[in-house]
C-alpha cells in the first residue's frame, strides 16, 4: 500500500489539494478541501471489511478540524458493505453533534440500494449526483 500526498497537506488550508491511497484491494481514495471549508472525500472500488478503516482514517481528520459540511463521492464505488455504513453513521453522527452535515453522493442503484434497505439513508443525505449538491461559496 502506497500513499501518494498526505493528510497533512489537506489541512493547511489550500483548496484542492489532494491524497490518494491505492491498494491491492481495488480501493482509491482521495479528499480535498474547498475554498469554503467544504470536506470532499471520493472513494471508488469496493467500500468494505477491508478498506473501510482507511475511510474512516480519511473522515478522521475533517471531522477533527470541525467541519460543518462532509460530502462524500460514492460515484467510483463498486460495492459498499455494512462496515462502511457504520463508519458513515458515526461520521454522521459527530456532525450532528456539531451542527454539521453528511451528504454521500451514490448514483449506482445497486449500491445506493445498500443505504435504502439498511434505512442509513435516513440518518444523512444521499444523493445521485455530485452536480446535485450546492456547495456554498
Amino acid at each position: 500500500m502506497g500513499v501518494v500526498g498526505d493528510w497533512a497537506g489537506l489541512s493547511s488550508g489550500a483548496a484542492g489539494e489532494a491524497g490518494t491511497l491505492r491498494s491491492g484491494l481495488e480501493f482509491v481514495i482521495s479528499s480535498r478541501r474547498l475554498a469554503n471549508g467544504t470536506f470532499v472525500v471520493a472513494a471508488g472500488g469496493e467500500v468494505d471489511l477491508y478498506t473501510a478503516p482507511e475511510l474512516e482514517r480519511v473522515l478522521a481528520g475533517p471531522l477533527a478540524e470541525g467541519t460543518a459540511r462532509l460530502v462524500v463521492d460514492l460515484s467510483e464505488a463498486t460495492f459498499v458493505d455494512s462496515t462502511a455504513l457504520h463508519v458513515f453513521l458515526r461520521a454522521a453522527r459527530q456532525l450532528d453533534r456539531d451542527a454539521g452535515e453528511l451528504i454521500v453522493v451514490v448514483p449506482d442503484p445497486s449500491v445506493r440500494k445498500m443505504f435504502e434497505i439498511t434505512g442509513t439513508d435516513r440518518f444523512f443525505a444521499v444523493v445521485q449526483s455530485l452536480s446535485t449538491v450546492s456547495v456554498p461559496s
